[in-house]
């Protein structure tokens, strides 16, 4: 689990080398908070008072998951799918898109 961590963390400081290479103002992305929950899994999110966006990290790395759940200002949008098989790069330039457009 450590190094699927390690793994999503990377990525997403590739993810935002990109968009400070392509000169877009950062500053906006709130805070990226970690914790650990009673499950032995570990949730990384981004949270604003509009949305939560979030990958959730399980033991069991087929349940690894992530997740973008909107408030009604942004029309109650809710999508999630698992990690396995999914390019974890794309999905990490898009999420962090949806945090540079919306906050």
């Amino acid at each position: 689990m450590a190094s699927a961590s390690t793994r999503l963390l990377l990525t997403i400081q590739t993810a935002l080398f990109i968009y400070r290479q392509s000169a877009v103002d950062l500053s906006c992305i709130p805070r990226l908070s970690a914790s650990t929950v009673d499950d032995g899994s570990i949730l990384f999110e981004w949270i604003s008072a509009d949305y939560r966006i979030g990958f959730s990290i399980e033991p069991d790395p087929r349940e690894s998951s992530w997740f973008l759940i909107t408030s009604e200002n942004l029309g109650s949008v809710s999508a999630s799918g698992f990690l396995q098989g999914v390019d974890l790069n794309r999905l990490t330039i898009w999420l962090l898109g949806f945090i540079v457009a919306y906050s």
